[in-house]
């Protein structure tokens, strides 16, 4: 019997957020289908080959279409066409419990304090096809994490991690703070327990891409703001928003924060 395999479009996939959010969301529909489905797509990039590994058995890659019938299938339309990126609800939901198995799951308290960097997200392969330019990286870096370091907060890179071991990384972790980017994507599978501090700015606040994650799933998120951007190449990259990175204004206000955070863990969903 013929196989029907669902070609998922693509649609900028190999940024993580798009990866997720605007195509593997699209396979909700055949959620309550009969199992397997298999489907298809442009894949070049660890992440992507690692999410077939944790789709199966009820979802299946199939890489040679041949005698195969094939369908194309459009990835999660938005709800509103903006920077906001925001789906329904049950995108989100979807995304999260057809990915998160068991094994990957820490049902106890989590303990970590984790700073993820932004500052290699110009490395990845999606960013190098699009010049590798720098954007929202915090400049001062190496005066903040000291700070984090003062209250227990390990340095991590993502980048160097696979897309299990990502999301071990926000099962275990209590307090995760990082600028905004596409690290962020990883709060769909974080703790239910975990707070989220997302480092933003003026120029991003329309990005609520990564809030949105966090706010459908109920995962504890809050923006730290006191930080100034500046524009790059007083440009848009295509593909990449806005060219600038950041710079923390005020140190000792930002360890205030950090300090009050993690003494009273006052922390409010």
């Amino acid at each position: 019997m013929q196989k029907v395999v669902y070609v998922l479009e693509d649609r900028g996939n190999d940024f993580i957020f798009h990866w997720f959010l605007f195509m593997i969301s699209s396979l909700k529909e055949f959620k309550d289908c009969p199992k397997p489905i298999y489907f298809h797509t442009f894949s070049h990039v660890n992440f992507q080959k690692e999410t077939f590994e944790l789709l199966k058995p009820d979802f299946e890659f199939l890489e040679d279409l041949t005698d195969c019938k094939t369908i194309n299938l459009h990835g999660s339309k938005l709800l509103v066409e903006s920077p906001t990126d925001l789906l329904e609800k049950d995108c989100y939901t979807f995304l999260r419990n057809v990915i998160l198995k068991d094994s990957l799951k820490n049902n106890n308290n989590p303990q970590k304090y984790l700073y993820i960097s932004r500052n290699y997200s110009h490395n990845c392969a999606c960013n190098l096809n699009r010049g590798g330019v720098r954007m929202r990286q915090l400049i001062n870096e190496n005066s903040i994490f000291p700070i984090l370091k003062e209250f227990g907060f390990e340095y991590i890179i993502l980048e160097e991690f696979s897309l299990k071991e990502k999301i071990k990384l926000f099962q275990d972790a209590k307090y995760i703070v990082t600028p905004n980017g596409g690290a962020l994507t990883m709060c769909l599978f974080a703790n239910e327990k975990s707070k989220i501090i997302e480092i933003h700015d003026d120029l991003s606040k329309d990005e609520n891409q990564y809030y949105n994650i966090c706010k459908n799933l109920d995962i504890a998120i809050e923006r730290y703001t006191n930080v100034s951007s500046f524009n790059l190449k007083n440009k848009v990259s295509p593909g990449c928003g806005i060219e600038y990175n950041l710079n923390m204004n005020d140190l000792q206000h930002f360890k205030n924060y950090i300090e009050t955070l993690v003494t009273n863990d006052n922390f409010q969903k």
